[in-house]
């Protein structure tokens, strides 16, 4: 299913113990995996801005966020959507 390529990826950063996106600097010894694929997928697709999330519900919140929905802003959705999402923010 995963390739040498993608083990070596994954196994780089869980030598290192540091598995957050953000912060332990000194520890993480220049190796910054989410920052580097956040700048490859902004050249692929010729973005200014991208930003990795550990869940769709992680992304789905991020992007309402990013688009100024909040609180009392009335929203079309799929019936099926999970109403966790649709948490005030």
């Amino acid at each position: 299913m995963f390739g040498a390529e993608e083990k070596k990826e994954v196994n780089e950063v869980l030598e290192t113990g540091i598995l957050m996106r953000y912060g332990f600097d000194g520890p993480r010894n220049g190796m910054w995996k989410s920052k580097e694929l956040e700048q490859a997928i902004c050249s692929r697709f010729g973005t200014q801005y991208a930003q990795l999330t550990s869940s769709g519900t992680g992304a789905l919140t991020t992007a309402m966020v990013s688009l100024g929905v909040g609180v009392g802003t009335k929203l079309l959705c799929l019936l099926l959507l999970l109403w966790q999402v649709l948490k005030p923010f």
